[in-house]
C-alpha cells in the first residue's frame, strides 16, 4: 500500500516507497516540499533511458495525490477510466483516448482516479539526443514546450489504438533487450512523436519545424538562470548578441519578446511555489531574487491580475487540496 510522504531539504536521493517502480525521489533545496521524481537508471541490467509502464500496475504512484515534478519527459495514454490531473495549476479531465504531456519540472498531482488504465511512456532528453543526433529534436514539438500551450489531446479511438499498439510493441521489446533494442525503441518513439505532432496540426495548432540555435540556447540558459537573472541584457551578453537582436529573434520565433519570456518563466515558477510549497510570500520573493516581498507582490499582480494570496485562494489547485 502506498503512502504520502513529504521530504525536507535534508533528505536526498530517497528510494521510491513503491516496490518495483522505475523512479527515485529526491528533494531540491528550492522546492523543499515538492517531490522530484528522477529516472532510475538501475531498473534494467543494461542502461535504458526510456521506459513504459502500465498505469493499472502502478496504483501506488498513480493514485498518489501529492504534488511532484519529473526530471524527464512523460506521455500518459489513458485507455479507460476517469479522474483529474492538475498540471501547473491547470485541471485536466482524464477519460478514454486522452493523451497527457508532462515536460521536466512541471508540477502535477492526480485526483479522484477511477479504474484508470493505460500506458505511460517515459524518456530522458539524452536518449533522444544520442540516438537522433539532434539536440533540437524535442524543441520542435509544442507539447514539450513546458509552457502549457498543449498539455493534453483528446483523440479518436482509431488514432489512439494505433499508438497503443506501438506502446505494446515497446513493452515486448523491453523483455527482449537485444543488442539493437535501443534503436528499435527510438524508432517506435519517433513514430509516436511524429504522429502526435501531426495530430496537433489537425487540431489547428501550429507545429514547430525549425528551432533557431539562439532561441534554443536562450531557453536553456533561462532555465538555469531565471531565478537570479531577470534582465534581457544578461542573456544577450551570454549569447554574444545584442538585447534588441535577442528580442527580435524571440518575437519572430516565439511570438513575444525576450522580456515577456523571462517574465512568463518567473510567473510560472512563482505559481508553482505558491501552490505547491509551504513557503511564505517573503520566502518566495527571496527564492526568485526579488529584493523586497512588496516588489514581488507588485510583479505578480501586474502579470497575473491578482495578488499571490488571491491566486492561492481561488486557484484550481484548491479543487485538489481543500
Amino acid at each position: 500500500m502506498s503512502k504520502i510522504v513529504r521530504f525536507s531539504t535534508d533528505c536526498n536521493d530517497l528510494i521510491s516507497i513503491y516496490d518495483n517502480f522505475l523512479f527515485m525521489y529526491s528533494a531540491t533545496s528550492d522546492q523543499q516540499w515538492i517531490r522530484r521524481v528522477d529516472f532510475n537508471l538501475s531498473k534494467y541490467s543494461e542502461h535504458f533511458l526510456i521506459d513504459v509502464g502500465r498505469l493499472e500496475s502502478l496504483e501506488g504512484f498513480v493514485r498518489d495525490d501529492a504534488p511532484h515534478t519529473l526530471s524527464f519527459y512523460d506521455i500518459t495514454f489513458i485507455q479507460s477510466g476517469s479522474g483529474e490531473l492538475c498540471l501547473d495549476g491547470e485541471s485536466i479531465i482524464l477519460e478514454s483516448n486522452t493523451i497527457v504531456f508532462t515536460s521536466p519540472f512541471q508540477v502535477r498531482s492526480w485526483k479522484s482516479l477511477n479504474s484508470l488504465k493505460g500506458i505511460a511512456l517515459f524518456f530522458v532528453r539524452d536518449f533522444v539526443n544520442m540516438l537522433f543526433n539532434d539536440r533540437y529534436f524535442l524543441d520542435r514539438f509544442m507539447f514539450f514546450d513546458n509552457s502549457g500551450v498543449i498539455s493534453h489531446l483528446k483523440v479518436d479511438s482509431e488514432f489512439f489504438s494505433n499508438i497503443f499498439e506501438i506502446l505494446v510493441e515497446m513493452e515486448k521489446e523491453f523483455q527482449t533487450k537485444d543488442i539493437d533494442t535501443n534503436e528499435i525503441l527510438a524508432s517506435n518513439l519517433y513514430k509516436i512523436l511524429a504522429s502526435l505532432n501531426r495530430k496537433t496540426r489537425l487540431h489547428n495548432l501550429e507545429a514547430k519545424v525549425f528551432v533557431n540555435p539562439y532561441i534554443h540556447a536562450f531557453k536553456q540558459l533561462l532555465e538555469e538562470k531565471f531565478k537570479e537573472e531577470h534582465q534581457v541584457n544578461f542573456y544577450a551578453q551570454e549569447l554574444a548578441i545584442t538585447s534588441s537582436h535577442l528580442s527580435d529573434l524571440c518575437k519572430k520565433n516565439l511570438g513575444v519578446n525576450a522580456s515577456e519570456i523571462i517574465k512568463d518563466r518567473l510567473v510560472l515558477e512563482a505559481k508553482r511555489l505558491i501552490l505547491y510549497t509551504e513557503l511564505n510570500i517573503k520566502q518566495i520573493a527571496f527564492a526568485l531574487n526579488f529584493s523586497e516581498s512588496a516588489n514581488f507582490n507588485r510583479f505578480f499582480k501586474n502579470n497575473v491580475g491578482c495578488s499571490p494570496g488571491s491566486y492561492l485562494k481561488y486557484s484550481p489547485k484548491r479543487q485538489f487540496y481543500p
